[in-house]
């Protein structure tokens, strides 16, 4: 696959529960001839619930960054980089 001659894109993790990201992967798979394992959604898991304990427990213990200026931004999209899905 590109400059790394990669045969072989495997997927796991929270990533693999989102559908509009499996069926890119599969297209390009496709594209590409290469191989796509994708872990099945019910071997999948999403980490956001890891994230919010680890930071609901940094709050608790006072152990946050003094930064103000950090912010979540959740409208970033992942479709402008990844191939159209629409064909």
């Amino acid at each position: 696959m590109g400059e790394f001659g990669a045969e072989t894109l495997i997927v796991g993790g929270g990533v693999a529960c989102n559908k509009f990201l499996r069926e890119a992967l599969t297209i390009l798979a496709n594209e590409l001839q290469i191989s796509l394992y994708i872990s099945e959604i019910s071997h999948s898991t999403d980490n956001a619930l890891m994230i919010a304990t680890a930071g609901a427990m940094r709050s608790i213990t006072g152990n946050l960054s003094s930064r103000e200026d950090i912010k979540a931004e959740g409208t970033l999209r992942l479709d402008d980089r990844l191939p159209n899905t629409s064909r």
